[in-house]
């Protein structure tokens, strides 16, 4: 098993994102009950980081991008709040509450603006004063999260099938638009009659209330305006309190069809009727038969996708009555008001293949850093669990528990399996997929900030961060080009390190590559440096103030980050291998590349090097008693540990002989933050 220093490290980055602090660290290692693995877990499921930490990982399965949620929300000078704040505030709340899982998922799919019989006028009365900061309630109290489906990279039925697949069942369907992938089960007609759940669902100006509409833009004499003009006057008179028309997401009951089936109807279902009488040509075997369906299909399939494309540039797609669940039955959507909830039902029943397992398999990925199908968002039929016993069992006892997110942390992180030392032995030490052993993984990008903070932070501050998480990375709502209302300062680091830019459908859009950016800000970016010597809060002041010792200070103000000297050989180096990776058909990680140099660039660029400047002179070096509770206590911010004899003996011989005990600390937390040890979880 894990050490009790090494498992409390652990868990707390895994269920908070957070490092434990010295005095909590001190106290678990000096705790000898047996139940004080069960009672720690238990207790981090109580700390606001949890709630922070969960979120952001629900806001990167359900796409919360900035980028995508334009016009989505009233914007303007005035106005702090954005649609990505909203979403991802919502989702805190209810992981507070602890709200079950397929019960904040149907907040989320059964969506609507609306509150439940709250009429157009209410709707915009409530809204406004949501975003004029005349609300007690806020947005996290309305009863859905219909951003979701207002996202303008969400509006087409095929972008709605493959990141609803995507965010609640883990699943990649999209080779199914066009054709049926060989190694999985999805035809191009199970993707055409799913979509036919998520096809109704608009975002706009809802027909029924065009008229209130209307009046309310008349009584603002706003009528006429359009676009950017009428977006900034909104924003202009939200602010001094009035009531601005909002537009909604809105889905409209599914009428029984009355008319001829139409142009697209009837290719559907030629194609459906071709690709069924294609498998009994194939079973038996006759192949002339065979290579005349499949160019007639081809060409039929061409058609459709040609007569489907023009009917939604011109906004005339119609949904379907009917609807077929992905290895399910056909439903009939007229029977229901919202033709979403009978796919809500079937996500939430037992029997559902993927929905519990999907959620079940993403924590236990984040937990040991592969799933137990894994990639996690790709549970097909040729991607097989590494352990399928298990992952039945998490998924039926989920189930069982009510889809309690609670249990399922609790569960896992309990096991003996989730508490294995990351030390190897000769029958494991290759071992990476069957989780016979902890294998080490770097922290993710907004733990990796946040850690940093700790580390550098005096006590007081630490402590204080417990339970104001107010410039802590997690807490930050969106992702996309410019995380808006976040902490710039974040910005850069998250983008070094792989923070999800809720891009794309893949949970490969947080990365978990090493890269020289990294080094190099763990080593010389003026940020990290700058908090190691913060005047008010940073750990090497409180040992100022308390000790009366010398301290790190710079001898001028810095206008912006250190151009590093090997500025130019990097940033050729790295062009040179984005163009290898092009030549190699490796785009992702080119990309993921370009993104990273380009922020580099934008960090660095132009910026000449400065000077460190000059340490502060030492009134008084340590005696030995004090220079061992200062490196104690900088493996215990940084490591979570307590120093080996040979590293206490080092790092107090180091302290002894630097030109002053300011530069001796400042040095020791330094290499500390550039360890390994620091940089992974263990």
């Amino acid at each position: 098993l894990s050490t009790d220093a090494e498992f409390l490290r652990r868990v707390s980055l895994d269920l908070t994102g957070t490092l434990p602090t010295t005095s909590e660290v001190k106290q678990f290692l000096a705790d000898t009950s047996k139940d004080k693995r069960q009672r720690k877990i238990d207790e981090l499921l109580k700390r606001p980081a949890y709630a922070a930490w969960w979120s952001t990982k629900l806001c990167d399965f359900t796409g919360n991008n900035n980028d995508s949620l334009v016009n989505v929300v009233p914007r303007g000078s005035g106005i702090s709040r954005t649609a990505s704040q909203d979403w991802y505030e919502w989702i805190k709340l209810r992981i507070e509450e602890n709200m079950p899982y397929d019960e904040l998922a149907a907040g989320i799919v059964l969506a609507s603006s609306r509150n439940e019989g709250e009429v157009y006028a209410d709707y915009c009365a409530n809204m406004s004063r949501v975003y004029s900061g005349g609300s007690d309630e806020g947005f996290s109290n309305r009863q859905s999260m219909p951003h979701y489906w207002a996202r303008r990279t969400f509006r087409q039925p095929e972008e709605r099938v493959i990141g609803f697949a995507y965010s609640f069942l883990g699943l990649r369907i999209q080779c199914a638009q066009c054709h049926k992938h060989p190694f999985d089960q999805w035809t191009q007609s199970d993707f055409e009659q799913f979509r036919g759940f998520l096809t109704s669902t608009k975002f706009g100006n809802n027909p029924a209330n065009k008229t209130e509409y209307n009046q309310l833009l008349e009584t603002l004499k706003l009528k006429g305006k359009r676009g950017g003009d009428l977006r900034r006057e909104i924003g202009n008179l939200i602010k001094e309190g009035k009531t601005i028309p909002f537009q909604e997401v809105y889905t409209p009951a599914i009428a029984p069809a009355k008319q001829k089936p139409s142009n697209v109807d009837q290719l559907r279902e030629q194609v459906k009727n071709l690709e069924a009488k294609l498998i009994v040509l194939k079973e038996k075997g006759q192949k002339q038969a065979i290579v005349a369906a499949q160019q007639g299909l081809a060409k039929l399939q061409r058609r459709l996708k040609a007569v489907e494309k023009a009917q939604a540039a011109r906004g005339t797609t119609s949904p379907s009555s009917t609807a077929k669940l992905l290895g399910g039955a056909v439903v009939d959507l007229t029977q229901y008001d919202d033709p979403r909830q009978p796919l809500m039902d079937w996500l939430r029943s037992p029997e559902n293949p993927y929905f519990a397992r999907a959620f079940v398999n993403r924590v236990w990925a984040t937990y040991f850093n592969v799933g137990i199908v894994d990639p996690p968002d790709d549970m097909s039929l040729g991607n097989p669990p590494s352990n399928k016993p298990l992952l039945d069992y998490l998924a039926d006892g989920f189930i069982e528990h009510g889809f309690d997110m609670q249990w399922l942390h609790r569960e896992i992180a309990n096991s003996r399996t989730y508490q294995l030392s990351w030390r190897t032995n000769e029958t494991n030490q290759n071992d990476e997929r069957n989780f016979s052993r902890a294998v080490p993984r770097r922290l993710p990008a907004e733990v990796t900030y946040d850690a940093i903070q700790y580390a550098a932070a005096s006590d007081a501050r630490v402590e204080q961060m417990q339970t104001d998480l107010a410039g802590r990375a997690v807490l930050i709502p969106g992702s996309g080009v410019r995380y808006l209302g976040a902490d710039r300062n974040a910005q850069y680091a998250l983008t070094i390190f792989g923070r999800s830019m809720r891009e794309t459908n893949c949970d490969c859009d947080r990365s978990e590559d090493v890269s020289l950016l990294q080094t190099v800000y763990l080593q010389n970016d003026e940020q990290l440096l700058s908090q190691l010597t913060d005047r008010n809060d940073s750990w090497l002041a409180q040992l100022q103030r308390e000790h009366k010792i010398g301290v790190a200070t710079t001898a001028k103000p810095q206008k912006g980050p250190r151009k590093p000297a090997n500025f130019d050989q990097f940033v050729k180096a790295r062009k040179a291998k984005i163009k290898q990776l092009r030549a190699a058909g490796r785009d992702e990680q080119a990309v993921a590349q370009e993104r990273q140099l380009r922020a580099y660039v934008k960090r660095y660029g132009g910026i000449e090097k400065e000077p460190m400047g000059n340490l502060g002179e030492a009134r008084e070096m340590p005696s030995a008693e004090l220079a061992n509770q200062i490196v104690q206590e900088a493996y215990l911010r940084t490591l979570s540990r307590y120093p080996t004899e040979q590293e206490l003996t080092r790092s107090i011989k180091y302290l002894g002989e630097s030109e002053d005990f300011a530069k001796g600390a400042k040095d020791l937390l330094w290499v500390l933050l550039n360890t390994k040890e620091f940089i992974l979880n263990h």
